[in-house]
């Protein structure tokens, strides 16, 4: 009887190690709006765990993995990493600027900036090292709001502070203004600070 439940638990083992390698893929191309009447597609791709018990079983999450690939006046950039997941991807001055949202550690999430070389790599830079007039997010962005602090088109080109105070773009902001952290931000910027942000680096 010992050794049947020996071998059950071994079969056991054997097959939740075996899940822990199968991994799910998604590969898909988006049009963005990098400047100004600028649009050029980008390839995405996102992988990780299908399966996973999280941090209660000891395997951790799901082992994000992503990457953005595209062309732009004959160079090749690309770039991936370990959760990802670009926010705000602009063209400025000849280079690449990426703001990146980081949930490796879901209790202190952050934002990471990212800008491109010549050869068409993307490193990451310091928060005051991005140009603060870009802050403002261009991918993931529904056509109408759902819930509370859903981003929109509409939302993204008008600014207004009211409409604006929950989202990521606001956060942003916030960060390159007053260099706090995403996790230890509000969970709504100030009016006030919005609007004197806009003021200064947005207004044309």
């Amino acid at each position: 009887m010992i050794l049947i439940l020996g071998i059950i638990i071994a079969l056991v083992g054997v097959y939740i190690f075996y899940l822990k390698f199968q991994r799910k893929t998604k590969v898909w191309s988006e049009e963005i709006e990098v400047a100004n009447d600028i649009k050029i597609p980008i390839e995405f791709m996102s992988s990780q765990r299908k399966y996973y018990g999280g941090h209660g079983f000891g395997w951790g999450g799901g082992d994000d993995r992503s990457s953005i690939k595209f062309d732009y006046n004959s160079i090749s950039y690309s770039h991936k990493g370990s959760y990802f997941l670009p926010y705000v991807i602009k063209l400025f001055k000849d280079n690449f600027y990426v703001v990146s949202f980081d949930r490796t550690n879901m209790s202190k999430i952050i934002f990471r900036f990212f800008k491109s070389d010549k050869k068409g790599s993307f490193k990451e830079i310091k928060a005051e090292e991005f140009p603060k007039h870009l802050a403002v997010q261009n991918r993931k962005l529904k056509d109408t709001a759902v819930y509370y602090g859903d981003e929109t088109k509409e939302m993204m080109k008008t600014l207004n502070p009211d409409e604006i105070k929950n989202t990521l773009t606001a956060k942003m902001w916030f960060q390159l203004e007053r260099g706090t952290n995403y996790y230890e931000m509000p969970s709504d910027i100030s009016l006030d600070f919005l609007k004197s942000y806009k003021e200064k680096y947005l207004n044309e």
